[in-house]
C-alpha cells in the first residue's frame, strides 16, 4: 500500500513538474513573441520616423532649389524683359523731348510700354511673396518654365493638362522639381526638337507623361546616374513611381504616377 501511494505521489509530482514546465515554456514563448512584436513595432516606428525625416530633408532641399531657380528667373526677367522695356521707353522719351510736336505716336507708344513694364513688374513681385510656397501651383509654374525654355528656340514644347483635384503644396513643389529635372535631361542629352508634357488625373492619381523625339538611351546603362536616381527617389517619397521607355528611333517617354494623398 505504501509503495502504491509513493508511486501515485511520484506520478502526481511528475505531472505537476510537466505542467509547470509547459507553463514556463509557454510563458517564455509568449514573452519572446511579445518582444519580437514590440521590436518590429519599434523598428517600424524608427523606419517611419527616418522616412519622415528624409521627406522633410528632401522637401527642404527642393524648396531651396526652387527658391534659387525663382530668384535666378526673377533676376533674368528684370534684366532681359523689364530692363529692356524701360530702356526702350527712355530712348523714346529722349526722341520725343527733342521734337515734341512731331512725335505724338511715340508718346503713346512710350505710355503703353511703361504700362506693360509695370504689369510685368507686378507679375515678377508676386514670386517674392512670403507665402509663395503655400501658394505654389505646379501647373502655373510649368507654364512659366515652358515659356522660358521656348525663348531659347532650341526645343518646341507642347504642354497639356487636365486635372480637377490639386496635389498638396509640398507635393506640387517636389513634382515641379521632378518634371523640371526631366526637362533638363532632355535639353542636355536627348538632342530632341520636340517635347510633349501631359498631366492628367485618373483613379485618385496624377499621371504625368514626358515624351521627347530625341536619340533615346539604354535605361540599364544609366540606371544609377544622378538624374535618374533623383527623379525616381523623389517620386517614391511622394508615394508614386517613375518608369522610362526609350527607343533610339522614337525617343524617350517618362511615365510618372503621383497619388492624391498628403505625405
Amino acid at each position: 500500500m505504501v509503495l502504491l501511494q509513493s508511486t501515485e505521489s511520484q506520478a502526481i509530482l511528475s505531472r505537476f513538474i510537466l505542467v509547470i514546465g509547459f507553463l514556463i515554456i509557454a510563458l517564455t514563448l509568449a514573452c519572446l513573441m511579445f518582444f519580437i512584436i514590440a521590436r518590429k513595432k519599434q523598428n517600424a516606428l524608427f523606419k517611419t520616423k527616418k522616412l519622415m525625416e528624409e521627406i522633410e530633408h528632401q522637401m527642404m532641399q527642393t524648396q531651396i532649389e526652387v527658391q534659387e531657380l525663382t530668384i535666378n528667373s526673377i533676376a533674368k526677367e528684370l534684366h532681359d524683359n523689364i530692363g529692356q522695356l524701360l530702356s526702350s521707353t527712355k530712348l523714346i522719351l529722349g526722341t520725343i523731348n527733342r521734337n515734341k510736336e512731331k512725335y505724338e505716336d511715340l508718346l503713346k507708344m512710350a505710355e503703353e510700354t511703361i504700362s506693360h513694364a509695370i504689369s510685368e513688374l507686378r507679375s515678377v513681385t508676386k514670386s517674392l511673396d512670403k507665402d509663395w510656397l503655400e501658394q505654389f501651383q505646379v501647373i502655373e509654374n510649368l507654364k512659366t518654365e515652358v515659356k522660358r525654355i521656348e525663348k531659347l528656340e532650341s526645343l518646341e514644347i507642347l504642354f497639356e493638362h487636365s486635372v480637377k483635384n490639386l496635389l498638396f503644396p509640398k507635393q506640387q513643389i517636389m513634382l515641379f522639381r521632378i518634371i523640371q529635372e526631366a526637362i533638363q535631361n532632355v535639353l542636355k542629352h536627348a538632342q530632341a526638337s520636340k517635347l510633349f508634357i501631359s498631366i492628367t488625373e485618373t483613379n485618385e492619381c496624377w499621371n504625368i507623361i514626358i515624351e521627347d523625339n530625341g536619340v533615346g538611351f539604354d535605361i540599364n546603362s544609366i540606371r544609377n546616374t544622378s538624374g535618374i536616381l533623383n527623379i525616381r527617389y523623389r517620386t517614391i517619397l511622394l508615394g508614386g513611381n517613375a518608369e522610362w521607355n526609350s527607343n533610339k528611333e522614337k525617343g524617350t517617354v517618362l511615365y510618372i504616377k503621383i497619388p492624391l494623398k498628403e505625405i
